[in-house]
C-alpha cells in the first residue's frame, strides 16, 4: 500500500475493518470478499459480474469458486 491510497480506505459493513475501495465487494455497502460470503453464501452468485471478479479462492473456497467460474 502506497502512501497515496490511504485516500480509499473505507470500512467493510462486515467486520467493521478498513480496505480499500477498489478491493472491496459492493453490495449494499463496502464488504470484504470474505465477509461477504459469510453473510450472503450463495447470494455470491446474484451479484454483478464486476463484483464477482473481485472474490478470490482464500474467501470462497474452492467448491464456490469453480460455481462462480462456471457462471461467467
Amino acid at each position: 500500500m502506497k502512501a497515496h491510497d490511504v485516500r480509499h480506505l473505507t470500512r467493510c459493513r462486515g467486520c467493521n475493518r478498513l480496505g480499500l475501495r477498489f478491493d472491496m465487494i459492493e453490495h449494499n455497502g463496502s464488504w470484504h470478499g470474505r465477509c461477504v460470503f459469510e453473510a450472503i453464501g450463495e447470494g455470491v452468485l446474484a451479484l454483478p459480474l464486476a463484483e464477482r471478479n473481485k472474490l478470490t479462492i482464500a474467501d470462497v473456497g474452492v467448491p464456490m469458486m469453480r460455481r462462480l467460474l462456471d457462471a461467467r
